[in-house]
């Protein structure tokens, strides 16, 4: 079992990566403008400055990672990941002016709840040395390759819920990283390591690409938290042995209603809005009452 200095010192780098990831990815909307060929340089301000500092502060990722996951697992370390939306939904309503409705805040809000809550089940998990299951890992890498890209292109094609598919296509690109780089780092495979860097990088641009179509960093990155937690778990699941008798039937049966309140956050965030009316946005509450 982890000792509480190495749990505490884990949170801890998990919160500073938390909260320049979300820092990182509300400025990389604020600055995308700098991509937009018609307007000038002039016009465009500060924006470059702006996006620059983002995609530096994204880049430190790996840092905070390492130094997390040498005290204790990467579970502990994303224990505490929904936190740094909080960061990211006001600077996105106080600078960015995105309009979120109540559905938005409750979706959001549902989100962080069932990121919170997956990594609170997954704290006491006792680490082990994976082994991986490569005829596995090689069908669900196969199957994200087709089905992560088909996600992006559908919704960039038609125009629909941009902001929640690219944030769940990039989400899961992340996560899938992030798993690779932890198994890869215990198994002592390079190779699974150099991958998962190449997948970290189609998360950058996934994410990038939603921006640079408008998508809503309050709503794109709600969703990119969602399958950033949810998808390490289905590729532990699947592909390292044993991951599931470490778990106890209290766990497998939390995790089940963890991730059914990050779906019902999805929910909130999307259909709830077809079947109702769209009510006044929070944003303009704060904005009349300013």
């Amino acid at each position: 079992m982890v000792g509480a200095f190495d749990l505490a010192m884990c949170m801890f780098f998990g919160l500073i990566g938390t909260t320049t990831l979300h820092l990182a990815k509300a400025m990389e909307r604020h600055g995308i403008e700098i991509f937009d060929r018609k307007k000038t340089f002039k016009e465009k301000g500060k924006k470059p400055l702006i996006w620059f500092i983002g995609f530096g502060l994204n880049n430190t990722q790996f840092i905070w990672q390492l130094f997390g996951n040498s005290f204790a697992p990467a579970s502990v370390y994303v224990s505490v990941f929904g936190i740094g939306l909080v960061l990211l939904l006001f600077y996105s309503v106080r600078i960015l002016n995105e309009k979120m409705t109540k559905w938005d805040w409750i979706g959001s809000g549902l989100i962080i709840l069932g990121t919170l809550l997956v990594g609170f089940i997954l704290f006491n998990r006792p680490e082990v040395t994976p082994t991986i299951n490569y005829n596995t890992f090689t069908a669900l890498m196969i199957a994200s390759a087709i089905v992560i890209p088909t996600i992006v292109i559908v919704s960039r094609l038609r125009r629909i819920w941009i902001s929640l598919l690219f944030g769940l296509a990039a989400g899961a690109c992340g996560g899938i990283d992030n798993i690779l780089k932890h198994s890869g780092l215990q198994e002592g495979n390079w190779w699974i390591i150099g991958i998962s860097f190449a997948i970290g990088g189609c998360a950058f641009l996934i994410t990038q690409w939603g921006f640079a179509n408008k998508a809503d960093a309050s709503k794109l990155v709600p969703a990119f938290n969602a399958t950033y937690i949810i998808v390490p778990i289905m590729f532990e699941a699947f592909i390292i042995t044993n991951f599931i008798t470490q778990l106890t039937s209290l766990q497998i049966a939390a995790l089940i209603v963890a991730i059914g309140i990050i779906i019902a956050g999805m929910i909130f965030m999307t259909a709830i809005k077809k079947w109702k009316s769209p009510p006044e946005s929070v944003h303009d509450k704060l904005h009349d009452a300013s």
